[in-house]
């Protein structure tokens, strides 16, 4: 019967009480909830269920104490004001913090400290106040899901007050005709935070088991006598939608409970025992911030195809290539202008009153190089654009800034259009700059599998690089780059002298090692952008053997990647698609995952399919890679990816090099030289592959090397150590990969003697 000596405290609330009723057990929660300007800690309880009667179950004690509480409360079952405390924030106060004078000058210092004049608070009873006094964080849709309220806390006291504890409480009972189980039950959440601002904020572990959460403020917010402390909160609301249900309109309003103590010296857990054992204890110390929010259901919707934009102009279309050409007269450009196409799926017409280019990285000028909006800053307001429910919003352009001296490389960028509207607040809208660029990774002798990208040393620190800077410190550190680079260059000079290069063949680059890469790939096979050489160590092999290595590529771009075998066979190697063994069960699982049963039943069931697909037992060795896991990357390789099938991986490499055709290097050659100088070749002649395969977003490949190795009749030594280009891949977004491969050839074996 006594309520404070049997209640429990936890760091969620001051305490719970805990009701057993005839359908279930309820916990109250008992917290710092202001019930019209009573500053009392309980709240009255009311049937706010969808069940229509319900009653303490007979157990004597506790409807004696339910029965005291509800009579010494006068609780009006009417009453609108029911809210319920969804976080905490309590302060670290562990231990006592400086004294009032110390703490004084040094909070003096803060720019953030505002004085106030105290002759003008006479007339005013001392208490704690915020500017503003309310937030109302209007239309919140899915488009926009987050909106930002910076709070300054006023101390009108003649003494410095220190922050003991920020709970957030929202409305429990909703407007008429909204049930709670029905906001309980929802899968998207309204929810609103507190960030501190320059302070850490540690998350606790609730001893309850429930939903409601509680945090730590890594250090104490303290505000000097007759001071305005500015922005130390910023409230924050979110909005999470759920994508497999409909969203409703709702308003949610709540309240932010500040809590102070003048006592710089009491720690939290002394602070909040006196807060518990008496109920009028730090009251003067307690202010409110109503908040108010709601709910509109649609968004933006904005086709995929505008918002991706890549970072060289040969990557656009052929249809946007021609016509930002037609407006350059024919020259390449430095920017090209994209209409965004957006469909408003609001229930209300929507006019568009402002736009405006967001960063969302570090680097704070990026998104402002590649992105103006010159063509909508020249609208009058009555050109600006507007749609009504379900129609496109025309007007709405962008235009892009190529950027020759930035390397966006295998990572896109991402930026945001934020469009101010009237009537649905802000919406934002992604913009996404990628390069086309595949990520390399190679199967190492020993089963590691690693990155391509090496190392390199500039200004006395490490960085990751690739490409030619790669190959020129392999040249420097290998005997093997340092024999591929003299025969590179040998067979250019000779070319020279002799003059046997045809007049198409021109130096690509100052630099012999780029130039001779470059001039592996055909004219014909488009514009390159990015040259990313791939050395492959294969390790000690048997003379004669054949070895298979392999080469996997990853698509982290938001487009699928088309990658072209320039050469896919050379002398003793070759390279092809990887295959994996598959199944029509494999098969049928693949499209249950996709939710694709009735493909799956079909395939199951139907003779003909059965027949047909007998024979199918080997896929392409495309999957979903672990880089894209928590992006939309996976999505959008659902959407993308096309189970190829083949007669089987044996027959595969016969299959398709029937369908490749010979090809001659016009100004360069494949190298097959030893390092012992016993064997050096140089072989124009080179089988192109007629198969493209598209790598889908989100998606790794592999591709298969075999290596033929030299037999030991063609060997001098008992180790011969090789070094061979001519492999060359080659995506459609412009990037060359051509494959140097490095191995020693063994002659005998091993044998143990017993």
């Amino acid at each position: 019967e006594n309520f404070n000596s049997t209640m429990f405290s936890s760091y969620i609330d001051l305490g719970f009480l805990e009701l057993r009723t005839s359908v279930s057990h309820f916990s109250v929660g008992l917290s710092f909830i202001p019930n019209k300007g009573n500053k009392n800690i309980v709240h009255g309880l009311v049937n706010s269920t969808t069940v229509g009667h319900i009653h303490l179950a007979k157990s004597r004690a506790m409807e004696v104490a339910a029965s005291r509480i509800l009579r010494e409360r006068q609780i009006n079952e009417n009453s609108s004001t029911h809210m319920g405390v969804i976080k905490s924030y309590r302060s670290s106060g562990a231990t006592p913090v400086a004294s009032t004078q110390q703490l004084s000058n040094q909070l003096d210092k803060d720019q953030n400290i505002a004085s106030m004049n105290p002759n003008g608070l006479d007339n005013e009873p001392p208490s704690i106040s915020t500017s503003p006094i309310n937030i109302n964080f209007g239309i919140i849709t899915s488009g926009s899901r987050m909106s930002r309220v910076p709070v300054n806390i006023i101390n009108n006291f003649g003494h410095a007050v220190r922050v003991m504890r920020i709970s957030v409480a929202l409305k429990t009972v909703m407007e008429e005709g909204v049930l709670v189980n029905d906001i309980i039950n929802e899968t998207h959440k309204f929810d609103v935070r507190v960030d501190f601002i320059g302070k850490q904020v540690y998350h606790l572990s609730s001893t309850r088991g429930d939903d409601k959460e509680s945090f730590q403020i890594g250090g104490d917010v303290v505000i000097p006598p007759h001071s305005i402390l500015k922005h130390p909160i910023t409230i924050r609301s979110m909005f999470n939608p759920s994508l497999e249900h409909i969203v409703l309109p709702r308003s949610y309003t709540g309240s932010i409970i500040i809590w102070a103590t003048g006592d710089l010296n009491v720690t939290y857990l002394e602070w909040e025992q006196q807060l518990i054992s008496h109920k009028s204890f730090g009251s003067e110390y307690i202010t409110e911030v109503p908040f108010e929010a709601a709910i509109l259901p649609g968004n933006f919707e904005i086709s995929t195809d505008t918002v991706l934009f890549p970072s060289h102009f040969s990557m656009l279309s052929k249809e946007e290539r021609a016509r930002t050409k037609l407006r350059t007269n024919a020259k390449t450009p430095e920017t090209f202008d994209r209409e965004l196409e957006i469909t408003n799926n609001f229930a209300v017409p929507v006019s568009v009153t402002q736009i405006q280019i967001a960063d969302t990285g570090k680097d704070d000028d990026l998104c402002h190089k590649y992105f103006s909006t010159p063509l909508f800053d020249s609208l009058t307001e009555g050109q600006k654009p507007k749609a009504d429910r379900k129609d496109s919003l025309k007007g709405v352009s962008v235009r892009f800034h190529f950027q020759s001296d930035e390397n966006v490389g295998p990572f896109p960028k991402k930026c945001m259009l934020s469009l101010d509207t009237d009537r649905v607040g802000r919406q934002n809208l992604p913009l996404i700059i990628y390069s086309g660029e595949l990520i390399g990774d190679l199967d190492l002798p020993d089963g590691r599998r690693v990155n391509k990208d090496c190392m390199r040393t500039v200004n006395n620190a490490s960085t990751t690089s690739s490409g030619m800077p790669c190959i020129h410190d392999w040249v420097e550190r290998s005997f093997a780059g340092k024999v591929l680079s003299d025969a590179i260059f040998h067979m250019q000079q000779t070319r020279s002298r002799q003059m046997t290069w045809p007049q198409s063949c021109v130096e690509k680059s100052h630099d012999p090692l780029e130039s001779y890469f470059l001039q592996l790939f055909p004219a014909d096979h488009g514009k390159i952008h990015s040259l990313q050489p791939i050395v492959i160590p294969v390790g000690s092999v048997n003379a004669g053997d054949v070895v298979i290595r392999s080469v996997f590529l990853t698509n982290l771009n938001h487009v699928p990647v088309e990658v072209t075998t320039s050469s896919a066979a050379f002398e003793n190697v070759n390279i092809t698609i990887g295959v994996t063994p598959a199944s029509l069960q494999s098969l049928m699982m693949k499209m249950k995952n996709k939710g694709k049963h009735d493909v799956a039943y079909f395939l199951a069931e139907s003779p003909v399919a059965k027949d047909i697909l007998s024979n199918l037992t080997s896929s392409v060795d495309i999957a979903l890679s672990s880089r894209a896991d928590g992006s939309e990357l996976p999505s959008l390789f659902a959407r993308h990816h096309i189970v190829q099938t083949l007669d089987d991986s044996t027959n595969f490499l016969d299959e398709t090099m029937t369908e490749d055709r010979h090809g001659i290097m016009k100004c360069s050659c494949g190298f097959l030289l030893s390092t012992d100088g016993s064997t050096h070749v140089e072989t124009s002649t080179k089988m192109i592959s007629s198969n493209k395969w598209s790598i889908p977003p989100g998606g790794i490949a592999r591709y298969s090397i075999q290596i033929r190795v030299p037999d030991k009749i063609s060997l001098r030594s008992d180790i011969t150590s090789f070094v061979q280009t001519g492999l060359m891949l080659q995506t459609n977004h412009g990037q060359a990969m051509p494959i140097i491969l490095t191995y020693s050839a063994l002659v005998g074996k091993l044998q143990l003697i017993p």
